[in-house]
């Protein structure tokens, strides 16, 4: 594909039939060749239709002259007539590697300053899709992974959109050589430790030496491989809800189903609860144990970011389990919301005229706790005080969770147990009802 103003709009026009008109239209300019290019179109164009555009540079800080290249995407701004904003960010050591945590930083940083309806761009184009698909390729990746990088998707309340997909970056080069265009060369990308440069540097060239349509045919395949990913996850879907929810997956259903759809359908429930997809060891650990484990079993597979977990005849999936801590460990009238640490959603008191805790024990306030055992309670309609754990036994609460269930005290008189139960004594017809936000599976 040629590069022009009239290209680039086409692109965008096509974009505005599925996302909608964009609120603002945002870029993430390195200050580099191809984000630059892409800025210079995107000046002409906004100029054209009026759209407000702003430009968004990320100083990681991991260069010498990281400070100079954010000082040249501020005059480069002027005189392209375009907003800029700057961020700084600090790289932390995730155990992801620098390249990978440096990426993680800077997305969470636009995202940030994503609005709703925004559109953010990113100047990816063909020849950088060829690098994912091969890079990908040589992980062992499924065919979600050699989709590539996605033309456009969601992202916060905005939508990530990459236009240049179809470039070729020699059509990208060419734009900025015709028109004289100034950007910086980071010498982090001539570096061929890190596998992207290696393959950019050394394995493409070879490739195109012999195949010269090699990015072509590897985004073409791409594209297959997104069609082939849509099938799939209609499938998964449908799966899904034959197997119950993402949440909480019968057992029984899923043997019903062929090993690839199983392991179909355990990926496509990992993506909608967002948590990582187990590697290909786990995955045949969760078919091979814990979906043939007895009923009376509780099997646990593991693996960076997530877990299964087996009760009776239900499959859960989940990121992991940790901590217990809370953000705040108290809740009131005037502060009636608390977080819960560990992928735990929020607990709150909401006020209600069809039952809850009475009011003046919440405007006391309330200690957030969890179970250390031996907590009893007394329910409406019961005339002795039962123990938890004998009460969520009876409930079918999933013994995980049991220690994690936060719990409401007055002192050190229990009044609540999550969203489950309020202690006799403290219920009123017209009070404070208790709810728990993005609650994990219970039952």
């Amino acid at each position: 594909m040629s590069l022009s103003t009239a290209t680039l709009r086409t692109q965008l026009d096509a974009v505005g039939e599925i996302c909608g008109q964009p609120n603002r239209v945002l870029l993430a300019w390195s200050g580099g060749r191809d984000s630059t290019v892409l800025l210079h179109l995107l000046s002409c164009w906004a100029k054209d239709t009026g759209n407000e555009l702003i430009a968004l540079h990320v100083n990681h800080g991991l260069q010498n002259g990281a400070d100079a290249w954010q000082a040249h995407c501020d005059a480069q701004a002027r005189e392209f007539g375009v907003a800029l904003q700057c961020f700084r960010v600090e790289v932390g050591n995730e155990g992801l590697g620098l390249e990978a945590s440096a990426r993680k930083a800077r997305y969470a940083t636009l995202q940030s300053a994503v609005e709703p309806g925004d559109w953010l761009l990113t100047a990816h184009h063909q020849d950088d899709q060829a690098e994912t698909v091969l890079l990908n390729l040589l992980r062992g990746s499924g065919i979600p992974g050699l989709r590539g990088t996605a033309a456009c998707r969601r992202l916060g309340t905005g939508f990530l959109i990459r236009p240049l997909l179809n470039v070729a970056g020699q059509a990208i080069a060419d734009y900025a050589a015709e028109r004289s265009l100034a950007w910086i060369d980071d010498p982090s990308n001539a570096d061929q430790q890190f596998d992207r440069n290696y393959l950019r540097g050394t394995v493409l060239p070879v490739l195109q030496a012999r195949w010269p349509q090699a990015a072509r045919s590897l985004t073409r395949s791409a594209a297959h491989a997104t069609e082939a990913a849509l099938l799939l996850d209609e499938l998964a879907h449908g799966d899904i809800d034959s197997c119950g929810s993402a949440e909480r997956l019968s057992i029984s259903a899923m043997r019903a189903l062929s090993a690839a759809r199983q392991r179909n359908l355990v990926r496509t429930a990992c993506r909608i609860l967002h948590v990582q997809s187990p590697p290909f060891h786990q995955m045949h650990a969760i078919q091979n144990e814990l979906l043939n484990a007895r009923c009376d079993a509780s099997p646990l597979v593991i693996w960076p970011g997530g877990e299964a977990r087996r009760y009776r005849d239900h499959l859960y999936l989940m990121a992991t389990t940790n901590s217990l801590s809370v953000a705040t460990g108290l809740l009131s009238r005037d502060q009636p919301r608390s977080p819960l640490a560990g992928h735990q959603g929020v607990l709150s008191l909401n006020w209600s005229d069809e039952g809850g805790i009475r009011e003046g024990t919440v405007v006391a306030g309330l200690q957030l706790r969890f179970r250390a055992g031996g907590e009893r309670i007394q329910l409406a309609g019961n005339g002795r005080r039962r123990r938890l754990k004998s009460l969520f036994q009876e409930a079918g609460v999933v013994p995980w969770m049991r220690d994690r269930i936060p719990l409401l005290f007055a002192g050190e008189e229990l009044v609540a147990v999550g969203d489950l139960w309020i202690a006799a004594e403290y219920h009123e017809p017209r009070g404070f009802s208790v709810t728990w936000e993005q609650k994990p599976a219970l039952f």
